[in-house]
C-alpha cells in the first residue's frame, strides 16, 4: 500500500479508508544495523499532530515497505487512527517475527523551511531504531556548505529516530539531485531536506597502529615483559646496526690529545672498522 503524499495538506483532503484487519501479511523490513562507521540517510521534520506540531528525527530505509512512526510520539501528537493491521516482519537473514498488531495513523510532516508538507499512513511501533546517529563533524561539513547544502540532523540531535519514512514513500520525497564529496559521502535531495549517506572516511587505520603489539602477544613464547623490549619492537641502536654490517668487527673509541690543554684527553666515537682497516 502507498499512501497518497500531496504537497499541502491544506488542499490534500483526507482519503476514504477501509478499516478491515490484514491479517497473515509479512513485511520486509532490512534495517541497518547501527555504526558510526557509516552515515545513513537521517534528517529532521516538522510533526504536525491534532494536539500540536514539533520537530522529530526521522530516516529514509527503502530496505522497509512501509513507514512507521513511534507510538509514544504517536500518542503525545495525536493523531487520527485510520485502522489497525496484523503481520510479522521479514528481517536481514531471513528471519520472521510473531504476528505485531500496529494501529495506522495519519500524519502530516513539512520541512524545517516549511516549503514543502506531505501526509501519509506510518504504522506504530514501541522502537524503530537503536542508536542511529546525527552526522558528526568533519571535513564533510564545510565541503557541504561551499556547496550551499545544509544539514538538518547535524551533531547536537541526539534523539531517537520517531519517523521512518520506508519504500512505500521515499521514491515521491527524493528530488533526483545528489552531491558527491571528496570524502566519498553523498548528499542526496528530499523534498524535506538534505540527507547524507556514506561510509566515513578513516583517516588512521587503528589495526596497523596495534600490529606489532598484537603479534608479539598471539606468540606464546614472548613474555610480556618484551612490550618493553626496544629491539622486538624495531627500534634499534644506529651503532648496533652498522656493527652488524661490519660482519661483527669491533667498535672502536677513538682518543686524541688536545694540544691546546696539557694532561687532557678528549674522545672521538664510537665507530666501527671498516674492512681493509
Amino acid at each position: 500500500m502507498c499512501p497518497n503524499i500531496g504537497c499541502n495538506k491544506s488542499d490534500s483532503p483526507k482519503q476514504d479508508v477501509n478499516d478491515k484487519n490484514i491479517n497473515e501479511k509479512t513485511v520486509d523490513s532490512l534495517h541497518s544495523r547501527a555504526t558510526n562507521e557509516v552515515i545513513l540517510q537521517t534528517l529532521v521534520v516538522n510533526v504536525h499532530g491534532v494536539k500540536r506540531e514539533r520537530k522529530a528525527r526521522a530516516i529514509i530505509d527503502t530496505g522497509s515497505q512501509k513507514s512507521y512512526i513511534l507510538r509514544s510520539t504517536a500518542e503525545e501528537l495525536g493523531f487520527n487512527l485510520q485502522r489497525e493491521e496484523e503481520f510479522c516482519h521479514s528481517l536481514f537473514g531471513g528471519t520472521k517475527t510473531r504476528m505485531y498488531k500496529h494501529k495506522c495513523y495519519k500524519i502530516y510532516l513539512s520541512s524545517l523551511d516549511g516549503n514543502y508538507t506531505c501526509k501519509l499512513d506510518a504504522l506504530d511501533h514501541d522502537v524503530i531504531c537503536n542508536d542511529i546517529s546525527s552526522v558528526k563533524n568533519g571535513s564533510w561539513i564545510q565541503e557541504l556548505r561551499t556547496k550551499k547544502i545544509f544539514l538538518t540532523d547535524i551533531q547536537e540531535n541526539a534523539g531517537p529516530i520517531e519517523v521512518l519514512l520506508g519504500a512505500d514513500v521515499a521514491g515521491k520525497l527524493i528530488t533526483g539531485r545528489r552531491e558527491e564529496l571528496e570524502t566519498g559521502l553523498v548528499a542526496l535531495e528530499t523534498k524535506l531536506g538534505w540527507t547524507l549517506m556514506g561510509k566515513v572516511p578513516r583517516y588512521i587505520d587503528k589495526k596497523d597502529a596495534s600490529m606489532n603489539i598484537v603479534t608479539m602477544l598471539s606468540q606464546a613464547d614472548v613474555p610480556v615483559s618484551s612490550l618493553w623490549d626496544l629491539e622486538l619492537l624495531g627500534i634499534r641502536d644506529p651503532i648496533e646496526q652498522k656493527f652488524k654490517r661490519g660482519n661483527g668487527k669491533s667498535c672502536y673509541v677513538s682518543l686524541y690529545r688536545n694540544s691546546s690543554t696539557k694532561g687532557r684527553w678528549k674522545i672521538r666515537g664510537p665507530y666501527a672498522l671498516e674492512s681493509g682497516s
